[in-house]
């Protein structure tokens, strides 16, 4: 579904990898054009969701600022 069927205007948009493979290339231009010195306070990915049915399930998840909590703390016991 479109951003303007949503009565949304996104303010910048790229086109997602469709490949593990393009994934870096999507990556630095994400990097590129928000990271440039603007002071972008926040970037969100919205996306829809793999395998999904109509209706079509939408994700969205936040870049900027990197949200920690979605990850569990890292266990820094030495393991040996």
């Amino acid at each position: 579904m479109k951003a303007s069927e949503r009565d949304m205007t996104p303010g910048w948009s790229i086109s997602l990898a469709a490949h593990a493979s393009q994934v870096a290339a999507t990556a630095n231009s994400l990097a590129g054009e928000r990271l440039d010195g603007t002071g972008i306070a926040r970037t969100t990915i919205v996306h829809a969701m793999p395998g999904s049915q109509e209706p079509l399930a939408i994700a969205e998840k936040a870049l900027i600022p990197f949200e920690l909590t979605r990850f569990p703390p890292a266990d820094m016991r030495c393991h040996r």
